[in-house]
This record gives C-alpha cells, structure tokens and sequence, in this order.
C-alpha cells in the first residue's frame, strides 16, 4: 500500500514541477523587442528593424575653409553609407561594388561641425542577407553645393567596420579645395 501511494505522490510532484518548468521556459524564451540578436553584437533589433547605435563625426576644418563657408552661407553635408557581403555573391551590384548597399543616411550641417548619426534603422530582411552581420561603414564629407555647383572641401574619409565605430566620435580634418598643402 505505501509502494503506490509513494508512487503516486512521486507521480504528482514530477508532474507539478514539469508544468512548472513548461511554464519558466516560455518565459525565458521571450525576448523584449530591442534584444541584441546579431552575430555583430552591437545592432538593435526593434520589431521589423534593425537600428544602428549612434556614433558622431566631428569635423576640423581649416580657418580658411570656415570663413568661405560663414561668406558663402554654404552647408557641409557629411554622408554615410553602410554596406555589407551578402551571402549570394552573384548580383550586379555585388560583382561591381563588392559589397550591398544597405543604408544612405546623410547630415546637413550649419554652423556647428559635428554630426550626430542616431536612429538609422535598416529593414531585418537586409540583414538575413547578408554573409557578415558587422557592416561597413564609408563616411564622405562635402560642401552643400548652395553657393556653387561644385564641391569647394577637400575632407578626409572614414571607412571601417560599425563594430569599431559604434559609440564613437571621430574626428576629420578638413579643408578648401584651393587651399595648399
């Protein structure tokens, strides 16, 4: 008699805890929608999305370059474009570029000379494509073209990995096109 009420107490309580873990273990496995789910590390997943985290670029720009610029009323305009290796390395844009585009995102400046890159968002789809999750970033800066057609800055590029940019600011030296070395 005791053999089945042992039995049968072993029964309920592993029973219980089984329920009780089911439960624990759909609790786990939810995750809030702005999870760091990428292979980078560093990329915010948020619903169909996919944000970048914020970096800036600070521009130094020579004497002669910001007084033309304040004359002019010109802006700076400094471009950033994100690029990665799909996994399907048979696409145009991929035999001719080397990498995909993912994402153009450009800053507009006045009088101030730092720009602040925050809430570029990609759709997730992009990022199923792609071979390597750390994605590449090219930073060019330009004249607005306001006062003339043609670009009047000779600035220095960024290009690296957003895995090594993140969080960051740097810096770029810029001047005019006409100054000297």
């Amino acid at each position: 008699m005791y053999r089945y009420q042992y039995s049968f107490l072993l029964f309920v309580l592993v029973f219980h805890l089984s329920c009780k873990n089911n439960g624990k273990q759909t609790e786990n496995t939810t995750k809030p929608e702005t999870a760091i789910t990428t292979d980078a590390g560093y990329l915010i997943m948020e619903g169909d999305s996919v944000r970048i985290p914020s970096f800036e670029i600070a521009l130094d720009l020579s004497p002669e370059a910001e007084v033309k610029l304040k004359a002019d009323k010109e802006t700076v305009i400094v471009s950033a474009m994100f690029s990665g290796k799909p996994k399907d390395t048979t696409s145009d844009e991929y035999q001719f570029m080397g990498e995909i585009s993912i994402q153009n995102y450009n800053v507009e400046l006045t009088d101030q000379r730092i720009a602040r890159f925050e809430n570029v968002r990609f759709h997730s789809s992009v990022l199923n494509k792609l071979a390597d999750k750390d994605i590449s970033l090219l930073i060019n800066v330009y004249s607005g073209r306001r006062s003339t057609e043609n670009n009047i800055l000779d600035c220095e590029f960024l290009q690296d990995k957003m895995s090594v940019i993140t969080g960051k600011r740097i810096v770029l030296k810029g001047k005019l096109i006409s100054e000297e070395q």
